[in-house]
């Protein structure tokens, strides 16, 4: 176990990288036609993405707040609501960072042996690597699910076009860019997450479930 700080500036700059590494020019449009809530797509829709408890994601992720930035590589694996992990890796560096919550305790370390635990995930994440979102609600998020929140605006293909999400006091937002069509059921493929002090820009290549 090492200092707080030495942890948090080794996993930072380990995965530092410019945040126009994962920028594209998509740009979020709002839906000229919107569907109700209550839509037969819709709902079919939802419950299709349901039905996946198991998946995995990779893709790059960029995050701009706090005079902070960066941009990496990421594997998001799934395995239950009190189990999942999250890898990033930077290829310039080669130095990776994970974040793994279980039901007992969530984990942050890197390919140099350093780490540093604890039973708030909330917490975890301030402390090591200076920046917290709701990742209780990332899971759906990321399927493109408005989990958390009522005030959500769904497409006329019956996908999430963007949705407002009240938490510690901030309005979040989460916009949907594209979605893979290639996949059944269809999946986010480019989608911006964001608050007043945060971005997270995250970009998914490839899923598997």
């Amino acid at each position: 176990m090492i200092n707080q700080t030495t942890l948090r500036l080794a996993l930072i700059s380990g995965v530092t990288l410019l945040f126009v590494g994962c920028a594209t020019n998509e740009q979020f449009t709002a839906p000229e036609v919107t569907l109700p809530h209550s839509s037969p797509v819709w709902q079919q829709h939802q419950q299709a993405v349901n039905a996946i408890n198991h998946y995995a994601a990779d893709g790059q992720l960029g995050y701009i707040g706090n005079n902070k930035r960066f941009s990496s590589s990421f594997h998001w694996q799934y395995l239950g609501k009190q189990h999942y992990r999250l890898f990033f890796s930077s290829l310039l560096s080669r130095s990776t960072l994970t974040i793994e919550k279980t039901a007992n305790n969530t984990v942050i370390f890197d390919n140099n042996g350093n780490h540093y635990a604890n039973q708030d995930i909330h917490q975890l994440l301030q402390d090591v690597i200076g920046f917290d979102f709701p990742v209780e609600e990332f899971p759906n998020w990321i399927k493109g699910l408005p989990s958390g929140t009522q005030n959500y605006v769904i497409n006329q293909q019956g996908l999430l076009s963007h949705f407002t999400y009240q938490w510690q006091g901030e309005n979040w937002q989460a916009q949907y860019l594209n979605y893979h069509q290639s996949v059944s059921p269809t999946l986010p493929e480019s989608l911006l997450i964001s608050s007043p002090s945060k971005k997270l820009k995250i970009q998914i290549k490839t899923w598997k479930f």
